[in-house]
């Protein structure tokens, strides 16, 4: 059995990383069709993947910015807004 290198047990880097993030919380929003809103988001995903991964509230809100602009996410707040 080899064992890996350091910078093979690092995959989690760089885009990598985001794209993780991202994949997760779009499971997390698709799961709950009446929508969340980040600080739910970020109890779920501390419950399911906190033990593998510490999200910030920096990192939480700039990926659902993220998936927002590329047409992923969707705003209700704005959507709301816009209504009024």
């Amino acid at each position: 059995m080899r064992v890996p290198s350091a910078s093979e047990t690092r995959p989690l880097g760089g885009r990598l990383a985001t794209d993780v993030v991202q994949y997760a919380l779009l499971g997390l929003i698709s799961a709950r069709p009446e929508g969340a809103h980040g600080y739910q988001l970020k109890i779920e995903f501390d419950a399911l993947y906190g033990d593998f991964w510490s999200l910030n509230y920096g990192q939480l809100y700039r990926t659902l910015d993220r998936l927002e602009r590329a047409g992923q996410g969707l705003s209700h707040h704005r959507e709301r807004a816009a209504e009024s």
